[in-house]
């Protein structure tokens, strides 16, 4: 299995599914993070650099100032998740799995031009940057997410990236947070109270599908639509929440179940790029854990 999927390359189903967990599963781990977090950086913006994985960008083609400046700052926060290794989940792997989905499926869409393109990846990359290894507080729904949006802002202003860029990939950022925004871009704010970033959002329908694209990603790299990755992402899960003092089991198949009903959502993912290739996986397995739950759901009268 090869990292270098580009445009040209569609997978859907359970090809896509194994695939993803081949690469997460039996490649990564041989990887030394940092060096894992500089490759999926260089194979990301491997249309933009020469030779590539020297980290050089290309003479030959036509860049923003602020494009460029964006893939400089890209390169860094690179470097900050390759030293990222003390959650047993949000670490340096998870954030790989989510900006090779990202570039994948915003590829595989083909609505994006370079500047979105890049603002996409550089929110995958610092979705969770250095991320405390426990979930956001009761009375906070975006902590977490906050803190790295804290980090990756002084980056992107350290190599004057534009306000109106930094905005962007806040907003994105925001709504990855599994305890609220998100929820609303899945709804298309139809429920909850706006935030600023969600505003941002509801005025960009392009900017709103990219958002949707880095959270399927996100969840992707979370449930990855695969029994095999589901067993290995909860046992990591599991470890996380008992360091962080939680006593929470993600390994029982109702973990999993609310998982898939109530992060995902019963419909499954948000982007349509990601209902086309992914979907079809999704409700493989939540019917199957479903069936697995049957006898149980029955006695306690649940869908």
């Amino acid at each position: 299995m090869s990292l270098f999927l580009d445009r040209n390359t569609r997978l859907s189903g359970s090809q896509l599914s194994d695939k993803f967990c081949e690469l997460t599963l039996k490649q990564w781990p041989r990887k030394a993070p940092y060096n894992l977090a500089k490759y999926v950086f260089n194979w990301a913006l491997k249309d933009l650099l020469t030779p590539w994985n020297n980290n050089q960008i290309r003479g030959d083609i036509e860049l923003t100032k602020n494009n460029t400046h964006l893939i400089r700052a890209i390169g860094e926060i690179s470097y900050e998740i390759g030293m990222n290794v003390f959650p047993a989940y949000h670490d340096t792997y998870h954030t790989a799995s989510v900006v090779m989905m990202s570039a994948y499926f915003i590829k595989q869409d083909g609505r994006f031009n370079t500047t979105q393109y890049l603002t996409g990846v550089c929110a995958a990359m610092g979705h969770d940057l250095w991320h405390p290894g426990k979930g956001n507080p009761e009375d906070n729904c975006a902590f977490n997410e906050r803190n790295s949006v804290k980090k990756v802002a002084e980056i992107l202003r350290k190599h004057d990236v534009e306000e109106k860029t930094i905005e962007q990939v806040t907003a994105i950022i925001i709504s990855t947070s599994p305890n609220g925004p998100h929820q609303f871009i899945k709804s298309n704010f139809k429920e909850g109270t706006p935030q600023p970033e969600q505003e941002i959002l509801q005025n960009d329908p392009l900017l709103l599908e990219l958002t949707k694209i880095i959270c399927d990603a996100d969840i992707f790299a979370s449930a990855g639509v695969n029994l095999a990755s589901s067993k290995n992402t909860s046992q990591k899960l599991t470890k996380e929440a008992e360091a962080a003092g939680q006593n929470i089991d993600f390994e029982t198949r109702e973990s999993l179940l609310f998982f898939l009903d109530n992060i995902v959502g019963k419909d499954g993912f948000a982007s349509k790029i990601a209902q086309d290739l992914a979907n079809v996986n999704f409700h493989h397995i939540r019917e199957a854990t479903k069936d697995s739950l049957a006898p149980a759901n029955r006695r306690l009268g649940f869908d």
